[in-house]
């Protein structure tokens, strides 16, 4: 995926895909509880998520994966006990929120996320 990247920069369904794989390198370092090695998956994934909604903030599918990255770093920040949590979690709370604001599509499992999200903000984190 990174050379199809490297070969296309402009292909944003190719740096997508990339974001993907990361995220998912970043669940696998998490579950195998390497949660250093999943958070700079994470934050590799972030990258590329936040370059693709700066290029197009109306997406709403870019929106929702950027709250997504949000929400691992959160959690692997959670896990190893670092206070920062809590601000992740507030980005991803408003990332979300802000896309349901907007009017812009958001699915009957992601107002579930999204209602989590508010309590689990709203309790510090």
């Amino acid at each position: 995926a990174e050379k199809l990247v490297q070969s296309d920069p402009q292909r944003a369904d190719w740096q997508r895909d990339l974001s993907v794989s990361y995220e998912k390198m970043g669940d696998v370092f998490s579950a195998q509880g390497d949660l250093g090695a999943a958070l700079s998956a994470y934050q590799q994934s972030l990258g590329i998520r936040e370059k693709l909604v700066q290029s197009d903030p109306q997406r709403a599918d870019w929106q929702r994966d950027l709250s997504v990255s949000y929400w691992r770093i959160a959690a692997v920040l959670e896990k190893s006990g670092d206070v920062s949590a809590s601000r992740w979690w507030q980005k991803a709370y408003s990332v979300l929120a802000g896309i349901k604001q907007r009017g812009l599509f958001i699915s009957a499992e992601d107002e579930q996320w999204l209602a989590w999200l508010e309590k689990k903000v709203k309790n510090g984190g």
